[in-house]
C-alpha cells in the first residue's frame, strides 16, 4: 500500500516572513510524525520581485530550531493549491487569492487565525486527531467547526516586514499558538 501523504501549505504575501516561519515551526511540530509535506508561497512574490529571496533576517527561528537559512521565496501557483489539503492564509486578502485560482479550494483553505480558533475547538470536544492519511478526516472536522465553534474575529496575522525585530517577534508568537493549535489536530 503506497503511503499517503497530507501536504499542508501557508499563504502570505511575499513569501519572506510569515510563511516560511509557520512551514518552518509545523514541520517542527509534527517532526515526530510521518506523512506531512509542508510548504509555503507568496501571492506577490513574484509582482514584488523577490522569487529566490532569502527569509527575512528579522524573523527568528521557530524554537529549537535553526534560522530559515535554505528557504528562497516562492510564488503561490494553481499547482500548490491544487495538491495542498489544506491552506493556511495570514491575510483574508491572501484566502481570497488562493480562491480566484481555484474556487473549489474554499473548502481547504482557512486564515491562520480562523484555523486556530477551529483547531482548538476541535480539539476540545475530544475528536481524535486523524492520521496522516486521512486528512479528509481533519478538513471535515476543521469544516464542521466552522457552523458551530465560538465566532471570534479571525483578525490577519500583521505583517511584520520592514517594521522591526518586536513586530517580527509579536507575529512569531501569533504563528506559535497557530501552529500548535494545528499540530494539536493533525497528530496522530
Amino acid at each position: 500500500r503506497e503511503a499517503v501523504v497530507t501536504t499542508v501549505l501557508f499563504v502570505c504575501t511575499a513569501n519572506i516572513c510569515r510563511s516560511p516561519y509557520a512551514a518552518h515551526a509545523l514541520r517542527g511540530a509534527l517532526s515526530d510524525v510521518s506523512g506531512f509535506t509542508v510548504r509555503s508561497a507568496g501571492v506577490r512574490s513574484d509582482w514584488l520581485e523577490i522569487v529566490g529571496e532569502p527569509a527575512c533576517p528579522e524573523m527568528p527561528a521557530p524554537e529549537g530550531m535553526d534560522l530559515l537559512q535554505d528557504h528562497s521565496a516562492t510564488q503561490l501557483t494553481l499547482d500548490m493549491v491544487r495538491e495542498a489539503d489544506i491552506i493556511i492564509t495570514f491575510e483574508a486578502v491572501h484566502r481570497a487569492a488562493v480562491v480566484d485560482l481555484l474556487p473549489r479550494a474554499q473548502v481547504k483553505t482557512y486564515t491562520a487565525n480562523q484555523a486556530q480558533r477551529l483547531a482548538r475547538a476541535v480539539a476540545a470536544v475530544h475528536w481524535p486527531p486523524a492520521a496522516p492519511e486521512r486528512s479528509d478526516d481533519v478538513l471535515r472536522n476543521l469544516n464542521a467547526a466552522r457552523s458551530w465553534a465560538p465566532y471570534e474575529d479571525d483578525a490577519d496575522v500583521s505583517d511584520p516586514h520592514g517594521l522591526g525585530i518586536e513586530a517580527h517577534l509579536d507575529c512569531a508568537r501569533e504563528i506559535d499558538s497557530m501552529v500548535q493549535a494545528l499540530a494539536s489536530v493533525l497528530k496522530p
